[in-house]
């Protein structure tokens, strides 16, 4: 029989020894077996993907969304950090806040230079080795009326 944590965290055993005597003799203990939590369950979000938006003007360290993720196992094994890896935070646009999930802007949005981030973000259990669990996450930056006409020529009329 294989034991598994999640399943059940401990056993109660009713040992009883009997003697062969006349007439006969018999005694019972009860020994309680504790199970150890391996990390053998990886986080897992509860999404398959997130989407966000936030207007282009907002100030820093505005609040665009919230990724949620659990973990069955117990103690260190599952609790979880959240963390971008390598350019997938927008090139430093946006930080992600470790322990509650909050992805928040870094630094001032320009719609007319991206319009769209394709993000992804990860999260860690605190387990020995750590396992993780990956999600994409998709931030549409909105319009605000930032950019006054230009004409393409400024060509004056003479009669």
């Amino acid at each position: 029989m294989e034991l598994d944590y999640e399943d059940q965290a401990s056993y109660t055993l009713a040992i009883t020894a009997h003697d062969n005597g006349i007439p006969q003799k018999s005694d019972t203990t009860y020994v309680e077996i504790l199970i150890l939590d391996a990390n053998d369950n990886a986080p897992r979000f509860l999404r398959d993907r997130y989407q966000g938006s936030v207007f282009e003007d907002v100030p820093l360290s505005t609040s665009v969304l919230q990724l949620s993720a659990t973990d069955r196992d117990s103690g260190l094994n599952g609790r979880l950090l959240y963390t971008f890896q390598g350019g997938d935070d927008g090139d430093g646009d946006f930080y992600i806040e470790p322990t509650s999930g909050v992805i928040r802007t870094l630094r001032k949005l320009d719609r007319e230079n991206v319009a769209v981030y394709s993000l992804r973000a990860f999260a860690v259990d605190r387990g020995s080795p750590p396992l993780k669990a990956s999600v994409d996450i998709q931030v549409t930056v909105l319009d605000i009326n930032d950019n006054p006409p230009v004409f393409e020529k400024d060509e004056s009329c003479t009669r």
